[in-house]
C-alpha cells in the first residue's frame, strides 16, 4: 500500500504534471482508490469500483470527491457500505454513490462470466461524465484565482465546451459558473 502513496506523490511531483492527482480502482485497486482518500489529503478525487471501504476511524482525513460504484450482489463489499456511508456523511466528504442492479463483484471485468454489458456500460459514461466535471471544476477555480477580473463566464463555458462536449447556450450572460455551490464551499487553492 505504501508504495502506492508514493507512486501518487511521485507522479504529483513530476515536472510534467498539473500537480493534481486522482485514483480510479477496481476491486483491489478501489480499496487503494478508497485508501489513497484518506492518505493523501490533496488527492483531487476518488472513484472506487467495488473496494473495500477504508476503515470509518481515517474518514475525517478525506477532502477528495469520492465515486463508489458497486456491484449489487457483493455481500463483503455492501455490509460495509452503511458504516462508511455514515462516516462519509458524518465528515461532510463529498460523495456519490451507484449500485447496478443485478450485477456481481467485477461486473465491469470483460474476461469473466461476471461481466454485464449493460451495466458496465452505464458505470463506463458515469466515470467519464464525472472525470470531465472533475476537468473542469479544477480549470475554472484555477483560472478564477489566477485572474479574478477575467470574464468568468466565458472561462466557464471554454472549459464545459471542452472537457464536457456541451455547447454554450447562444445569447446567454447569466454567470452559470455560480450556480455550482461546491465552488463556494469547497474551493480548490493553487
Amino acid at each position: 500500500r505504501e508504495d502506492f502513496v508514493e507512486a501518487a506523490k511521485w507522479l504529483k511531483g513530476r515536472a510534467d504534471s498539473t500537480g493534481k492527482v486522482a485514483a480510479v480502482g477496481f476491486c483491489y485497486g478501489g480499496s487503494i482508490a478508497n485508501m489513497l482518500a484518506t492518505r493523501l489529503p490533496d488527492l483531487a478525487a476518488g472513484v472506487a469500483f467495488y473496494g473495500s471501504s477504508p476503515n470509518a476511524a481515517d474518514v475525517p482525513k478525506i477532502k477528495a470527491a469520492l465515486v463508489i460504484q458497486s456491484a449489487e450482489t457483493d455481500e463483503r463489499i455492501n455490509a460495509s457500505w452503511p458504516a462508511f456511508e455514515a462516516a462519509l456523511k458524518a465528515a461532510n466528504v463529498p460523495h456519490e454513490r451507484h449500485l447496478y442492479p443485478g450485477t456481481q463483484h467485477g461486473f465491469n471485468n470483460d474476461t469473466t462470466p461476471r461481466f454485464d454489458a449493460a451495466a458496465a456500460k452505464v458505470l463506463r459514461n458515469e466515470l467519464l461524465i464525472f472525470s470531465r466535471w472533475c476537468q473542469v471544476m479544477l480549470r475554472f477555480e484555477k483560472g478564477m484565482y489566477e485572474n479574478p477580473e477575467q470574464d468568468l463566464n466565458k472561462l466557464w463555458w471554454d472549459l464545459v465546451e471542452k472537457y464536457q462536449l456541451l455547447k454554450r447556450p447562444a445569447g446567454r450572460s447569466a454567470p452559470d459558473y455560480g450556480s455550482k455551490i461546491h465552488i463556494c464551499s469547497a474551493p480548490v487553492y493553487y
